[in-house]
Parts: structure tokens; sequence; C-alpha cells
């Protein structure tokens, strides 16, 4: 067992003790622990100076968990060695969970998923009979109810529409039509995936994909999912203006004759530029058309501020995003079909108080491997009842070289099984590389 005096011997073997909470900071202080419950900004912390006087603490004198045991500068070096594992234990901990993901050589292959012969077919049904979307989707079999337990996991991808394409690594890569397609049909195929959100383009493509698979005797990819149409994409990103992100795709008119459930809107709130003000306000009307449309809006609010290079940094505090919450919830004539989508940050439980509407988490700029989004996902859904689930896109689709599927897959399990975080990556390695042969009639 680790204790006390094997912080300092043993630096090493305290870091792994903490990771597996066997060890708290407690048993980095003096032994026989606080003689009474240090004050408020009192914690112990080296990079605060403290000394210990007839068993109470006050800031004179430099400190470190080390001579409070002792009190002996000459252990001064060893002191220092321990107070870095104080520092460094919850990163430590962080790390030794993600060492669970194993990717290996695995890269996922959107051309052998999707065939090309496939692909190229859409293009020739757009020139020779554009009419089979609107015939597709009046076909198409709708859920009974927007949920089928409360929950959602909707993926995103109406990045390119705002001129959006890079990922780590790769600045086009949402770019390629092709691949996109493949990575969100593996998304869309998978277990605990409701359903998929996009521009008018992208989801005109997904309904003659679909048309053409139940022509060739394959099977449905659309019925009983949930279908939402992207709406404002006019913020053209990197364009001097683009926080007025006007109504440029899918109307609330379009979304009902295309038997859509509902659409997405966004604002982005800029204190210093007025012009957010006519943002939110194209927002309130949307969602007042889609209400009165019977369709659901999925409305993100997003506090944002202006870099100095142009373009904007999302501003993810917990102030920010429960304000958000709060305006964004009472806008247009009704909230009654209203879901907000936000995005997760620590202290999660404060943004969820500040509405009774349901709320999605969005996934965030993309990361190098799925394993922080699950993180934050799994501690989001814990945050309050109104949590309700996802609406993501690059951190599923393009998670570095992953099966989209099994992160899908994973992300689903979270939401809709309540996994936890090392649950999910069980799902997630479970799930890599199954089912490619869907459209091998194709090939």
């Amino acid at each position: 067992m680790v204790g006390r005096n094997t912080c300092a011997a043993h630096p090493g073997a305290a870091v792994k003790a903490f990771s597996r909470g066997s060890l708290g900071i407690a048993d980095f202080a003096r032994p026989g622990g606080f003689s009474g419950r240090p004050s408020r900004g009192q914690s112990i912390s080296v990079n605060r100076r403290f000394q210990r006087n007839r068993g109470s603490w006050t800031r004179n004198k430099a400190f470190s968990p080390l001579t409070a045991v002792w009190g002996d500068a000459k252990n001064r070096d060893i002191a220092f060695t321990t107070s870095i594992i104080v520092n460094v234990a919850k990163r430590a901990m962080v790390k030794e969970r993600d060492m669970e993901y194993q990717l290996g050589d695995y890269c996922f292959p959107p051309a052998e998923y999707l065939p090309q012969r496939l692909f190229e077919a859409i293009t020739e049904v757009r020139v020779e009979n554009p009419e089979m979307v609107v015939a597709e989707s009046a076909r198409r079999r709708r859920r009974g109810r927007l949920t089928l337990d409360g929950r959602l996991v909707i993926l995103a991808t109406d990045h390119p529409g705002r001129r959006v394409t890079a990922i780590p690594g790769d600045p086009l890569a949402m770019g390629d039509r092709h691949s996109y397609l493949a990575r969100a049909l593996r998304v869309l195929l998978a277990p605990g995936c409701d359903g998929i959100m996009g521009t008018t383009d992208f989801m005109e493509d997904l309904l003659i994909l679909n048309c053409l698979l139940r022509e060739s005797g394959g099977p449905s990819l659309l019925d009983d999912k949930v279908l939402i149409g992207c709406m404002n994409r006019g913020g053209h990103a990197g364009v001097d203006g683009e926080i007025d992100d006007r109504f440029t795709s899918f109307t609330a008119c379009q979304l009902k004759r295309l038997n859509f459930e509902g659409g997405k809107l966004m604002y982005r709130l800029d204190p210093a530029d007025e012009r957010s003000i006519k943002a939110v306000s194209d927002c309130a009307q949307a969602v007042t058309e889609l209400y009165r449309a019977g369709l659901h809006a999925f409305l993100e609010p997003m506090s944002v501020k202006r870099k100095p290079d142009g373009g904007y940094d999302t501003v993810k505090t917990v102030e920010a995003l429960a304000r958000d919450a709060g305006a964004a919830a009472c806008l247009g004539e009704s909230s009654a079909r209203t879901w907000l989508k936000l995005s997760y940050t620590e202290g999660y439980e404060q943004v969820a108080r500040a509405t009774c509407l349901p709320i999605l988490m969005l996934g965030g700029p993309p990361r190098e491997n799925p394993c922080p989004t699950l993180r934050e996902f799994a501690a989001g859904m814990r945050a309050g009842a109104n949590v309700r689930g996802t609406m993501v896109g690059r951190n599923v689709t393009f998670a570095n070289r992953e099966d989209p599927r099994a992160v899908a897959a994973a992300v689903g399990a979270i939401v809709h099984q309540s996994a936890t975080y090392e649950q999910a990556l069980d799902r997630l390695h479970a799930e890599r590389a199954c089912q490619m042969d869907v459209f091998a009639a194709w090939r």
C-alpha cells in the first residue's frame, strides 16, 4: 500500500496510487492531517506560501507538502519532486485511461465502404431525375415520436456549408464528398444513432442514395431516422461579417415538404458587435416558423470573442453558457418544440440548471482521438435531467483514422445506455470494422 512516506521516496508510485484513487491530496500533507480544516483559499498548493505555526497555517514561508511533513529545508529537492505529483496527478489519471484506447494500424477506408459506382450514381440522378428527392422523402417512414427513450444522438454534417473543411493534418478532409458521405453513412447505421442533420445538398444526397439502395434490393437507411435540415449557413468562415449568419439553406416550408423532423439554426453573440442582435432576431423568427409548421427547432446559441487576426473564439465558460441557454430558450412565439445545442464545459450542472429545455451537447473542434469527446459526453449526461444527448460531427466522422461507426456506437452507449467512459471505450473497440459490406452489391 502506498502511504505518506512513499510520496517522498517513490513519487512515481504515488502518481499511480493517486490515479487509482488509493491516495489522496491529504496524503501529501503532514502525518495526522490538518489541525483543523483549512479556511477557504488555504488548500494545499505548491504555488502558495504557508508556514506551520502551532497547528495552524499562515502564508509566510515557501511551502511544499514534504516540508509540512518534516519541516526540514534539507529535503527541498525531494519536496519539489513530490510537489509535482500534486500538479500532475489528475493529468496522469487522464493519460492512464486514454492508454486503454488502442487504434494500432487501423485506418477506416471510406472508398472501400461506399463503392465509387454508387457514389457516382448520385450525380446521374441529379441530372436525369431530380424529382427523386421529393418522391423519396414522401415515401420515407417517419418515427411515431421524436425520441424513442427521451434521448437523441444526431450526426452533424453541415460544416462544409460554411466553408469549414479542415481537420488536424488535412485542410480539405471534409471537402471530399465521397469520403464525407461514406463516413456519415457509417455513423447513420451505427447502433444508437438516431439521425442526421445537414445542409440541403447533403441531405438530398442521402435521399438519393436511399432510393438507389432500396431499388437495388438493399435496406432503407432513413426509415425511422430523425432528419434535421440546417437553415442558416450564410456566415462563411473567415469572411468579414461572418457573425451575420444568414438563412441560406433549408426553410421551414421545405423541411415540412420533405417530411423532416426539424431544423437546426444558430447565432453567434459578440457583445462588441451589434450585428449579433440581427442574428438573434432571425433565429427567433425561424423558431416561430418551425413551430407553426409543427417541426422541432434545434437552436445553438454561441457566445464568441473576436480574434485580433480575424475570426472568432468560442466562449465556453459556465457563465456564458448559462446565459446563452437562458436567452435562447425564450426565442420565438413558443419554445414547446425547441431543443438547445450547447458546448460542454466543466461545471455543466450550472449550465443545465439555466433552462428546462432539453439540451444536446455539441462536439466542438476536432480532436486527435475520440477519448476527450467520450469523456466529456459521459460527464455531461450526468449533469442534469435535461441533458438529453448529443449533436456531434467532426469528432465522430473524422476521429483521426478511427472507424466512425465505432465512435458513434460509443457515443450511443453513453447517451442511450448511460455507459461510463470505460464502457464506451469497450463498445468502440467491439464495433470497429463491423458490417463493412452493406453496399457490397454496388461494387
